[in-house]
């Protein structure tokens, strides 16, 4: 399917697919590299686990479908599931969709966001809730500091 096409399912609501086109897939990896190389990253971290984290979004079974390349394709609804099954940004999933890694950006492992993110994403899954928190703490300081 061509990029950004909306399809109906049977909900009738609209489904976008994002396709790799113009990606060097020889040169890239793709969406089963990143889910392997995140399972691969947490040894606690299974397909059940992801499915209940994303709140039943997606199922064990699309994820291995994914990771066996059958399912190449999947439609935006399933990549959020994906990045909150996982505990990362949906951008973060997008990027290995289209081939892209954060960390292959010599200008984003410069910014001081870029570091930051790349040691959050070492933090085990279960782990990140602490930081998460300690983050919308400072976030309501920062929003508190700057009401003038």
């Amino acid at each position: 399917m061509p990029s950004n096409i909306f399809t109906k399912n049977q909900n009738k609501r609209p489904v976008e697919y994002i396709t790799l086109s113009g990606v060097d897939k020889k040169q890239a990896g793709d969406l089963s590299d990143y889910l392997r190389r995140k399972l691969n990253e947490d040894e606690t971290l299974t397909l059940r686990k992801i499915e209940e984290r994303s709140g039943g979004k997606i199922t064990h079974s699309y994820l291995s479908k994914i990771l066996n390349r059958v399912v190449k394709n999947p439609s935006v609804e399933k990549l959020q599931a994906i990045a909150k099954g996982l505990g990362v940004s949906d951008d973060e999933v997008l990027a290995a969709v289209r081939g892209k890694r954060p960390e292959d950006d010599p200008d984003f492992l410069k910014s001081r966001l870029g570091l930051l993110s790349l040691k959050f994403n070492k933090i085990p899954i279960d782990k990140r809730v602490n930081v998460e928190a300690l983050i919308d703490l400072l976030d309501r300081e920062v929003e508190r500091l700057t009401k003038k």
